[in-house]
């Protein structure tokens, strides 16, 4: 998608860029929050 952002703006589906934003960006949300945690517990951090 970023390829078809960048070179192609002006053939961007907005329904489809629509449904990344509102349904694929929450759950990596989470899963990249969980991973964040867990570096830091391994380095040590207190949470």
């Amino acid at each position: 998608m970023r390829d078809r952002l960048i070179h192609g703006y002006d053939v961007v589906d907005l329904d489809i860029r629509w449904q990344t934003v509102a349904g694929d960006v929450p759950p990596l949300r989470v899963l990249l929050a969980e991973a964040i945690r867990q570096e830091r517990l391994a380095a040590g951090e207190t949470i």
